[in-house]
């Protein structure tokens, strides 16, 4: 029986071996390219093409042509990555540090909850002057509340503002965001040195730019109605907005490896999908006159895929979000035509294509994970199912639940200690159950959005906060277990990738005990390696303006120059346990402060009496956008 299991994967995989290489090659060339610490020379990218178009040619067998081909897309998402780099037109921010006008359109006027008389205009479709850069998707402005007095969303502002340019990490771990802000696809941030003025910029709305517009006041209602249900999870889950999820709820969620839940994710939006399918086949086929006559199947998909643009575009539609529409309704694609191979294919076209037209979406976690979760489902979705018998349709949505949950679990594990350092010791276990609540919660969540037009959305919601709650109280449970989750060094991600095959390929087998043997040792090696990583006796953030002291199993802070808040803010990033009792002081101590040679440093540490110190990167590009490297 395993040797013909081995036959049937090898006869699933085979005729997409060469798409598989294309497509992680051109993955890895563009990460390659962006992950480097220093800047290449231009030629070497046209010395990579030449040895793997030398392989190609060459090749004379199978595995040679693979490398080949691997080589050669790894070269062209190289290349293509030395490209936009190239093409790239940032902002001016040594410029943006004097007054200069930014008008847009106002999407949001949003007033700090701590500070009343601070407001944040959000705008679209913004417009620089004199930055280099004439046009941006989105800004946000800090003003005073009275200047917003009679300004509405959808009217047109002009504000004389400083941009801010982006930051270094400000401690260990966390992700340099400066590249992001390196293309002109970036949000700029800066507060207002002048009045806001309104402007006639009202332009005609086209049907499309209509119902857009409809959907966004939708959007707009629901957070207003739902953003106290569950600690602002509900919220999150029907639009994606993340901001009213309260602290305890985020930490919560982040330390039991829930934190994609709260977030509008590629695997989130195919488990969706496929479950309006399946709702709505089962539907269809209680009229026997239409599903005799009509292709049911079809029709589901077509309810399916709609229901998943609607809350696409209802989620904020960010360029994240798209792709991971893009990879769920590949998913669903290849559901609906029977034809799981055209989905596997269509999964390295779309990662190949994602290199193409935008080399650096590769360096962003969202595309990571979106990327090997839907693989994981593809491979879930087409395995053999001739031997499931028990709980009918019901018990095989509940196991393909299960499986699909861990099998994802696991191969995102890797991606996030490679991008966040963090492992979830729970975060299989919690998923297994989180999961399937939350897909309930979110085919009720859609449910009050069909009904919600008829004002009959409070039942629909009220369940729905219930079971979102219900999610919140496990995460705070298993939060309190202990060591739910753990730092791991972040270098270290490809020690958990054996581990995660090994899981994987055990369920795609049915070895359902070197499964749960397999989970074991990924939870064993990931509590290793949490015990390499020694304890700081002194942690220094932010360049300086933030300081910390180990005190038993958390830290006190020592001083903080922004306040209390900015020590909160860092530490639940960096996943510190900060004792919050007395008063902080707002002055550097210098017994506590490392001395270094670097004018300018991004953290630091002390372990074991010696200091570690992080100096600002400077060698790309757009490390160049901060403050600390302009000179």
């Amino acid at each position: 029986m395993q040797r013909n299991q081995f036959r049937y994967w090898g006869q699933v995989l085979a005729p997409h071996r060469f798409a598989f290489c294309a497509a992680f090659g051109a993955m890895a060339g563009a990460g390659s390219y962006f992950g480097l610490p220093f800047e290449p020379a231009v030629w070497v990218g046209g010395v990579l093409t030449l040895v793997a178009l030398g392989l190609v040619v060459l090749a004379r067998t199978q595995v040679v042509m693979g490398a080949g081909i691997f080589m050669l897309f790894a070269a062209a998402g190289f290349v293509l990555g030395q490209w936009q780099v190239v093409r790239a037109n940032p902002v001016d921010y040594a410029a943006a540090k004097k007054p200069h006008w930014v008008v847009g359109t106002v999407n949001e006027v949003f007033v700090k909850p701590d500070n009343p008389k601070r407001a944040v205009l959000r705008m679209s479709d913004v417009e620089l002057y004199g930055l280099g850069v004439e046009r941006v998707p989105q800004a946000s402005i800090g003003v005073y509340t009275s200047q917003t007095k009679d300004i509405n969303v959808g009217q047109g502002v002009a504000v004389q503002s400083v941009l801010m340019p982006p930051e270094p990490p400000k401690y260990e771990g966390q992700r340099d965001g400066r590249i992001w802000r390196y293309f002109d696809d970036a949000r700029v941030a800066g507060y207002a040195m002048g009045s806001v003025e309104a402007t006639e910029r009202e332009p005609e709305r086209s049907v499309a730019e209509g119902a857009l517009a409809w959907v966004e006041g939708l959007r707009e209602r629901i957070n207003i109605q739902t953003k106290d249900m569950a600690g602002g999870a509900v919220t999150a889950l029907l639009t994606g907005e993340e901001r009213w999820v309260t602290p305890e709820v985020r930490e919560a969620y982040r330390n039991t490896g829930l934190s994609h839940l709260l977030a509008i994710s590629g695997m989130q939006l195919t488990l969706v999908g496929l479950g309006i399918f399946g709702i709505t086949v089962w539907l269809l086929a209680w009229v026997p006159q239409l599903a005799l006559r009509v292709n049911i199947r079809l029709v589901a998909a077509l309810v399916a895929m709609a229901g998943v643009v609607f809350y696409t575009f209802l989620a904020g539609a960010s360029i994240s979000l798209v792709r991971a529409t893009v990879m769920s309704l590949l998913v669903l694609l290849a559901v609906v035509t029977g034809r799981m191979s055209m989905g596997l294919r269509a999964w390295c076209i779309s990662a190949i294509l994602i290199v193409m037209f935008n080399p650096m979406m590769v360096m962003r976690a969202g595309f990571q994970l979106s990327a090997v979760a839907v693989l994981g489902l593809l491979l879930v979705v087409r395995a053999p199912q001739d031997g499931w018998r028990w709980g009918g349709k019901a018990g095989w949505w509940l196991r393909e639940l299960v499986l699909a949950t861990v099998v994802a679990g696991a191969m995102t594990a890797p991606v996030v200690v490679a991008n966040f350092g963090q492992f979830n010791v729970v975060g299989i276990i919690g998923n297994m159950v989180a999961v399937p609540l939350m897909t309930v919660a979110t085919y009720v969540g859609m449910l009050a959005l069909v009904v919600w037009p008829v004002g009959l959305e409070s039942w629909p919601l009220m369940l729905m906060n219930l079971v979102v709650q219900s999610v919140n109280d496990w995460a705070v449970w298993l939060e309190g277990v202990g060591m739910a989750s753990v730092a791991v060094p972040k270098g270290l991600w490809w020690v958990l990738v054996p581990c995660a095959v090994a899981v994987v390929v055990s369920i795609l087998l049915e070895r359902w005990w070197w499964a749960v043997a397999a989970v074991c040792v990924m939870t064993g090696v990931g509590i290793g390696m949490a015990k390499m990583v020694p304890a700081a006796e002194i942690l220094v953030w932010d360049g300086g303006k933030v300081a910390l002291a180990r005190d038993g199993e958390v830290y006190r802070p020592l001083w903080a120059l922004d306040g209390r808040e900015d020590v909160g803010y860092l530490a639940r990033g960096a996943g510190v346990k900060v004792v919050s009792e007395g008063d902080v002081a707002t002055t550097v101590d210098e017994r506590f402060m490392p001395v270094t040679e670097h004018e300018y440093f991004a953290w630091a540490k002390r372990v074991n009496g010696v200091w570690q110190v992080q100096p600002v990167a400077c060698g790309r590009p757009w490390h160049k956008l901060a403050e600390a490297c302009w000179q």
